[in-house]
């Protein structure tokens, strides 16, 4: 704003506000904050947040900016949100704050992706420090990949591994491009990027044992199921059998007691039922009363 039509701009900007428009909100944010010299009374500080929240809700990246640098200190997954916001419409500032704020061992990731887009939107400021960070990137993928290993295991398991083995070998090469852009000094860039050359090696040999493993265990796996579906089907022949038996056994005491009596019949089902007639009260009375010698094999 010019000195010559301050009031005249504010004007246009306040009505341009009361309507929601995005770049005016913001401007009537930060003119007020600038001419408070950042000591807003508490008003001011409520009119300013205001704007700013209209502002963001609409995606204006530096009002976007400004919210999460408000939240950042007690707020800072908000405060993300909102640089996150404003570092997809392309604001530079955002994305150096994410890959600060990023800046720890569980969250490479998230600031690995954004230095890399700082990079190629022309901020060269983290160029320095990707081939690094890469590199820790790769070494965590690693340790997902091969820490407690052991044979035997279900093969998604294996897929998992196997998956975080070759993102280590992709971000290996991604910290061997880097390098290979930064180095000024052959000598030792040759170095650096044969000692990541070795890392991504035996990473490959990790990839390959993975593999084999994840085979192996997926070949067991089948060979199991073929067990199993062989013993289920052992189980129920058996079962058949059993049941065959029982049947033939009945219909030879019913033919022997028609031919020699009740007591034949009595005699031959508690030989070959006594299991079963032991577990009958009913039964065992019926046939010990039948013939009271059967009590010696029942």
């Amino acid at each position: 704003m010019q000195k010559g039509n301050t009031e005249e701009a504010i004007a246009a900007y306040q009505k341009a506000a009361d309507v929601g428009n995005a770049e005016a909100c913001y401007r009537l944010a930060i003119w007020t904050a600038q001419q408070a010299n950042g000591n807003l009374s508490e008003e001011e500080f409520k009119q300013v947040l205001s704007w700013l929240k209209q502002a963001a809700q609409q995606e204006h990246p530096e009002a976007c900016y400004c919210m999460g640098a408000l939240m950042e200190k007690n707020h800072p997954e908000v405060a993300c949100k909102y640089y996150e916001i404003a570092a997809n419409r392309q604001y530079i500032p955002a994305m150096l704050k994410l890959a600060l704020l990023y800046d720890k061992e569980d969250t490479l990731f998230e600031q690995l992706f954004w230095m890399d887009r700082l990079v190629w939107n022309g901020e060269h400021s983290p160029l320095k420090d990707l081939p690094r960070i890469h590199m820790l990137y790769a070494e965590k993928l690693k340790k997902e990949a091969i820490s407690d290993l052991q044979s035997e295991q279900q093969p998604e398991t294996y897929k998992s591994r196997i998956e975080a083995c070759r993102e280590a070998i992709l971000e290996t090469g991604k910290a061997i491009f880097w390098q290979k852009c930064i180095s000024r000094q052959p000598e030792k860039n040759d170095k650096e990027v044969n000692q990541m050359y070795e890392v991504q090696k035996e990473l490959y040999v990790y990839l390959d044992s993975l593999e084999d493993l994840k085979h192996y265990a997926e070949k067991k796996k089948r060979i199991d199921a073929e067990i199993e579906k062989a013993e289920e089907e052992h189980a129920r022949e058996a079962a058949l059998y059993a049941q065959q038996k029982k049947e033939d056994a009945l219909r030879n005491a019913e033919m022997m007691g028609v031919i020699f009596g009740a007591e034949m019949e009595a005699y031959l089902l508690a030989r070959d039922f006594a299991e079963e007639i032991k577990e009958d009260p009913w039964l065992y009375c019926a046939l010990t009363d039948v013939d009271p010698w059967l009590v010696n094999i029942l």
